[in-house]
């Protein structure tokens, strides 16, 4: 699994806003393909239905960065059961 925040956000936005190749990508950060096709596309909306899946997938573009806009995420933090 991967912890480092920081750093995922930052190959989310390369590869996502920033339109950088996966490979270069994977090798810049010393990645597997696999774990950067886990980190980019990921999330299981059937765990939880009640996620808002248009909200949560313009949040991936990572374009409220760029912007300089907070986000605040309001909710209940259970774990899956």
């Amino acid at each position: 699994m991967y912890t480092d925040m920081e750093q995922w956000t930052e190959i989310r936005r390369r590869v996502l806003v920033n339109k950088q190749s996966k490979r270069s990508v994977c090798l810049e950060f010393n990645l597997h393909w696999d774990t950067l096709t886990k980190m980019l596309e990921r999330f299981d909306f059937t765990a939880r239905p009640s996620v808002n899946k248009p909200m949560i997938t313009e949040l991936t573009r990572c374009a409220y960065i760029d912007k300089r806009e907070n986000v605040l995420l309001v909710g209940n933090p259970e774990l899956p059961t």
